[in-house]
């Protein structure tokens, strides 16, 4: 789109050529209609004025007096210099030489006739279609302009705002590596002229607009293939938050290796002039890896992140080749993969011998399964580089791109490389999780572990009543979650999944800086602990983000107790370390957030501590070990006396215990909205302080006493239901996520965890195939019936009793020969308030 600037002196026939472009179907910006709004009577732009210059240049019915305000103004050298708008239009249109290459002039002197044929001639060139290089210069020209506007804002931007959000669909998985092949056989032509002409740019047709302003350029540089399409399993998913662009280099191109620097170098520059405060991201694979860091070694004063899919060039990209070969042995020829050969050798040279001008930040990505030797090549580029973070995916293949286990995003966001500055925010550059990331870390890594501990979540309604879920949690924020921190902090990775899946809401967790100095990246490391906090929202503890954080209305969690609680010593369980610092309390109430106490129990019957600190620190290596270790991090309560300043980091030698059960429990919202006293009285902020403590600590004893009475509380009991019983009958996830179902309405009274929309207590297999809307056959009722009818009978008077009671019918305890009041007895049937709400 191309914009026209209109300007000329007074009758000099503005409004003649403003008509002749309406004519035309162009829309005209009536600069004078918009001064006009915008001053109004009692608009902010119109008492502006009457503060400047008085009730004088107001006429009867309170509007602008424009004849008395112009003689003020003109005549008046001071009130003309407060007046201001003049000085300003200079900078809005640039500066002469940069208008002097775009400017036409349509002399208004003659006829009429004359006019409207200069008009014609500046239609004709103005409607010409944009050139490339126009349509960058454009595009990145109003990104300017925008970031310039919204300078001011950005740091007030909502969550809401940002352009993704939680669990978006980035695409990935969608194509697979048939559609790569269809591709490179569609930019390997048949007949004359096939695979001529020069390395060109394009931008894949997958790939759309970004979701995010002001996105960075992402720029992938091919293998020794020259193809440009290795990335297309990962298009979609980049071009949410890059804006992407291939290199293709055509099969009978003879650029030589310094040659196609030098076009990369050019190109390079050239984004680098229209966004010098945006970082350029270059995705080099094999060869193209080689390209990216030479060009880096070349270009140190250009902010670039380099990413690289590495491998030994000279062997590995030659079984590559006899593919090729043999998909397109009509095409490529034996002087290309000669040429091939020569440019793989030169480059490798080339980048040898500059890697120790190379200053960009390089995030290396390594295969485990090369076969091909040398194996120490990732090893030796992590120690030659100034800046570099390795990922080596030990079970992946040479072609890691196009395994549909791996997500480059996920590995640029994990590494923390992703930013739109020169230096990277992790609150205003945090990228929401996607639906792919989401289902890869919940429903496969971390599914095991949720299952054996089976979390309960429950929430505090505004009028004091107790829910099963997040429903007391308000939907918008913001929202500070105050709570215990369990050992080793075994408590978060529920609470972020289960916001996501009931809210779709991050939960921006303050944590330890350990987690975002980089300092311990290791050589061989995957995506690690390191890499999931950030990705699902974690940011570093301190006073400023937590600021930022509220003023976008985000979901923050905080841990008074930090790193003391999380690490805490024997016999410390549940015990919370809360330094005398209530300032969180007094930025809330700044900001008119809503404060939630939260309590979470079940580590005693987890982990034990074996050796904690006060043991391990009197051995001698572990000591000098762990004094090295905290003496590089950088602490976060060094002025804090006492034990809640005590924040040693370390590791706890632990055993486990057969697994209980998580619970939670969300206290009731404490508005802050409104008492902007607190955040201006430090002793009403401390007493505030004192009140949330305190309910945690309520919260957590509330937990301790009702877990007893749950008849799921050990995992023999809910590994023995889910399994033999309930799972074989009921398996039917599908039909629970259906919240207005008739059954979902009902109040559960005592049915498994996983059947708590069930209406009943499962009374028989019928009812319970009616209320959760399954529909089971014939067949299954009487396993069900033979099923339950032997649970009663093996498990009645027996530990598991309860559970059994919950589900066992009364019917079905008769036909096993015992009555109603019977299984009652001997299973010491006793209703969890957790499964009665």
């Amino acid at each position: 789109m191309r914009l026209v600037g209109l300007t000329g002196g007074i009758a000099s026939g503005k409004s003649t050529v403003s008509n002749l472009f309406k004519a035309s179907g162009i829309p005209v910006v009536d600069a004078d209609i918009v001064a006009r709004n915008v001053v109004q009577k009692g608009t902010g732009g119109w008492k502006k004025i009457v503060e400047a210059f008085g009730n004088d240049v107001l006429l009867e019915n309170g509007e602008i007096d424009w004849a008395r305000l112009g003689q003020i103004v003109f005549s008046d050298p001071e009130k003309r210099q407060s007046s201001g708008p003049a000085y300003f239009i200079w900078d809005i249109l640039g500066d002469n030489k940069t208008m002097d290459k775009r400017l036409q002039v349509i002399n208004n002197s003659g006829t009429k006739d004359e006019t409207e044929e200069q008009f014609q001639q500046v239609l004709r060139k103005v409607s010409e279609p944009l050139t490339w290089k126009e349509r960058l210069r454009s595009r990145d020209e109003a990104a300017a302009v925008d970031r310039r506007g919204s300078r001011r804002r950005r740091r007030a931007k909502k969550v809401d705002e940002v352009g993704l959000d939680p669990l978006y669909d980035d695409g990935f998985g969608e194509v697979t590596v048939t559609d790569y092949l269809e591709a490179v056989r569609a930019m390997f032509p048949l007949g004359a002229g096939a695979g001529a002409g020069p390395p060109r740019w394009f931008c894949p047709v997958d790939c759309g607009r970004p979701a995010i302003d002001g996105a960075p350029p992402l720029l992938f540089l091919p293998g020794i293939d020259g193809v440009g399409m290795e990335l297309i399993m990962h298009h979609k998913s980049l071009a949410k938050v890059f804006e992407v662009r291939c290199l293709h280099i055509p099969v009978s191109d003879r650029t030589p290796y310094e040659g196609l620097l030098q076009i990369l170098e050019e190109y390079v520059k050239y984004e680098h002039s229209l966004s010098p405060n945006r970082p350029i991201y270059i995705t080099g694979d094999s060869f193209g890896g080689c390209l990216a860091l030479s060009l880096a070694a070349r270009n140190p004063e250009i902010d670039l992140v380099t990413l690289l899919r590495w491998q030994w060039l000279a062997l590995t990209t030659i079984p590559f080749l006899e593919i090729l070969c043999k998909e397109f042995g009509n095409v490529i020829q034996m002087d290309t993969l000669v040429w091939k050969l020569k440019l793989i050798k030169s480059g490798a040279d080339y980048t040898n011998s500059h890697l120790d001008a190379v200053q960009a930040e390089v995030l290396l990505l390594a295969s485990g399964n090369d076969n091909l030797p040398p194996s120490g090549e990732a090893d030796r580029l992590f120690k030659a580089l100034k800046s570099c973070k390795v990922r080596y995916f030990r079970t992946s293949s040479d072609r890691l791109l196009m395994e549909d286990s791996f997500n480059l995003l996920t590995v640029i966001k994990g590494a923390s490389m992703y930013r739109q500055g020169k230096q990277r925010d992790a609150v205003a550059d945090f990228l929401p999780p996607t639906l792919s990331e989401f289902k890869r870390t919940f429903d496969e890594d971390f599914k095991l572990v949720h299952r054996l501990l089976s979390p309960v979540m429950l929430s505090t309604l505004r009028n004091g009543k107790i829910v099963r879920g997040l429903a007391g949690v308000p939907d918008k924020g913001p929202v500070l979650l105050v709570g215990y921190h369990q050992l080793l902090a075994m408590e978060v990775t529920s609470m972020v999944e289960e916001f996501l899946r009931e809210k779709k809401a991050v939960l921006r967790a303050l944590a330890h800086p350990v987690f975002f100095v980089g300092n311990y990246e290791t050589l061989r490391q995957e995506l690690s602990l390191f890499d999931v906090a950030p990705m699902y929202g974690g940011v570093q503890v301190n006073p400023i983000s937590t600021y930022r954080l509220f003023e976008r209305d985000e979901f923050v969690l905080l841990y008074p107790g930090g790193i003391r609680e999380a690490l805490h010593r024997k016999g410390e369980d549940y015990q919370l370390f809360w330094p005398d610092q209530p300032e969180f309390v007094r930025m809330a109430a700044q900001f008119g957030v809503t404060i939630i106490p939260f309590g979470c129990v079940g580590e005693d019957d987890m982990l034990e501590i074996l050796l904690d600190y006060n043991d391990i620190k009197n051995v001698p290596y572990i000591r000098e070990t762990i004094e090295s270790f905290n003496q590089d991090c950088p602490g976060v309560r060094s002025t804090v006396k006492g034990e809640e300043g005590n924040q040693v980091l370390h590791l706890p030698v632990v055993v486990p215990k057969v697994p209980g059960r998580l619970y939670y429990l969300f206290g009731k919202p404490i508005e802050m909205k409104g008492n902007d006293n607190i955040h201006r009285d430090r002793e009403s902020a401390n007493q505030l302080y004192l009140d949330i403590k305190s309910e945690v600590e309520n919260i957590m004893s509330y937990l301790k006493r009702k877990r007893e009475q749950d008849p799921y509380r050990s995992i023999t009991a809910r590994i023995l239901i889910t399994q033999l019983v309930i799972f074989p009958i009921f398996s039917h996830e599908k039909n629970l996520q259906q919240p207005n179902s008739p059954a979902a309405q009902r109040p559960s009274r005592g049915c498994h965890p996983r059947l708590a929309v069930c209406g009943d207590a499962c009374v028989s297999a019928r009812s319970a195939s009616r209320h959760c809307q399954v529909g089971h056959t014939p067949a299954v009722y009487s396993r069900a019936r033979k099923l339950l009818r032997l649970a009663v009978v093996v498990l009645a008077g027996s530990p598991l009793g309860r559970a059994s009671a919950v589900l066992a019918p009364r019917r079905f305890g008769r036909r096993a020969g015992y009555s109603a009041t019977d299984v009652s007895r001997r299973c010491h049937l006793v209703l969890s308030p957790v499964h009665q709400q």
